[in-house]
C-alpha cells in the first residue's frame, strides 16, 4: 500500500473518531420536576396531588441563563388529574427557565394551557385546574433533577455504539492495508 493510501485511511479513521466524539458530547438532557403536595384542593383534586413531569432538550441548558424561553424536544407534565405531553400538545405552551452557574434550573415559568402551571418567581406556585377544580401549592417550590439521555429518549448514539463505529473504521483500514 502506498503512503498516499495509508495517509487517506489514517485521516478517514481520525475523522470518524472526531465525528463519534462530537456525537457523544451532543447528548440530550432531561430535566425532571417533582412538586410538593397541594396545600389547598377542590374536586377533582386532593391534598395528595402535586405537579410533576419532565422536559428534554437536545443539549444541556447553559450556565447562568436568565429567565428565557426554550423549546423542549419532548415533555410530559401532570397535576395528578390531567397530563399534558408534547405528543398531543395543548394550544398554549410556555417554557421559560433560568439556571445557576452550574447549569441547574433555579427559576422557571412553565404553563401548559390553563391546566398545569409551575412557577418559581415571586410566589413559587404549582397549580392545576380542571373542570372547575383547583389544586394549589404556594411558596413551596418543588425540585429539579437533570439526567443525560432520559425521559424522552436520546436521538444521539450511545457510547457503545460510537465505539463500535470507531472499531469498524479501524478494522476497515487494517484489512484494506493488508490486502493492498
Amino acid at each position: 500500500m502506498s503512503n498516499k493510501s495509508t495517509t487517506y485511511w489514517t485521516r478517514a479513521f481520525l475523522a470518524g473518531l472526531l465525528l463519534v466524539t462530537g456525537l457523544q458530547s451532543a447528548r440530550a438532557e432531561t430535566y425532571t420536576y417533582t412538586g410538593n403536595d397541594f396545600q389547598s384542593a377542590s374536586s377533582p383534586y386532593t391534598m395528595n396531588d402535586f405537579v410533576s413531569g419532565f422536559f428534554t432538550v437536545t443539549t444541556a441548558l447553559a450556565d447562568n441563563l436568565s429567565l428565557q424561553s426554550i423549546t423542549p424536544a419532548t415533555y410530559s407534565f401532570t397535576d395528578g388529574v390531567q397530563t399534558f405531553t408534547s405528543a398531543a400538545p395543548p394550544p398554549n405552551v410556555t417554557f421559560k427557565v433560568a439556571t445557576d452557574g452550574s447549569g441547574n434550573i433555579d427559576a422557571w415559568d412553565i404553563a401548559l394551557q390553563s391546566g398545569v402551571n409551575i412557577v418559581s418567581t415571586a410566589t413559587s406556585e404549582d397549580f392545576g385546574t380542571s373542570g372547575g377544580g383547583l389544586g394549589d401549592n404556594f411558596f413551596d417550590a418543588g425540585t429539579w433533577q437533570a439526567s443525560t439521555g432520559g425521559g424522552g429518549g436520546s436521538t444521539v448514539p450511545e457510547p457503545g455504539y460510537a465505539a463500535f463505529i470507531a472499531i469498524g473504521l479501524g478494522t476497515i483500514a487494517v484489512v484494506r492495508r493488508r490486502f493492498a
